[in-house]
């Protein structure tokens, strides 16, 4: 299961992808807007994570990443972002999922299974 994670914070997103990595996850990383999106479009990942802020001048950078990723056909796109951010509705019209903190990776496997139905009781 391959899973792409997008952070502009090089800690946070090498964090992650190690605690994926150790869980069996096949991690890829992004560190901005514009490399998520390309590695977005370049490949149908099982699940995209990406922040919703990407750092300056990319306040809701990660809905362009979501885009892009449902644009090549990646099902579960989770973006992390405060809990009462502006861009919820966008995110929600996108049909990606708004998460106030990333995932544990158990509940990544579970929401990227061909079975999954919804998350969060958001539909997919």
């Amino acid at each position: 299961m391959t899973i792409l994670v997008v952070d502009a914070d090089r800690e946070r997103r090498g964090k992650r992808a190690a605690a994926l990595g150790r869980a069996g996850f096949e991690v890829r990383t992004a560190d901005s807007t514009d490399a998520g999106m390309a590695a977005a479009a370049a490949t149908r990942f099982d699940v995209v994570e990406t922040r919703l802020d990407l750092g300056p001048g990319a306040p809701c950078g990660g809905l362009e990443v979501a885009a892009a990723a449902k644009r090549r056909g990646t099902q579960r796109v989770l973006v992390v972002a405060p809990a009462r951010s502006p861009g919820a509705f966008v995110a929600r019209r996108l049909g990606v999922h708004l998460r106030a903190r990333p995932l544990a990776p158990d509940r990544l496997a579970a929401i990227a299974s061909p079975h999954a139905r919804c998350v969060g009781g958001a539909p997919p």
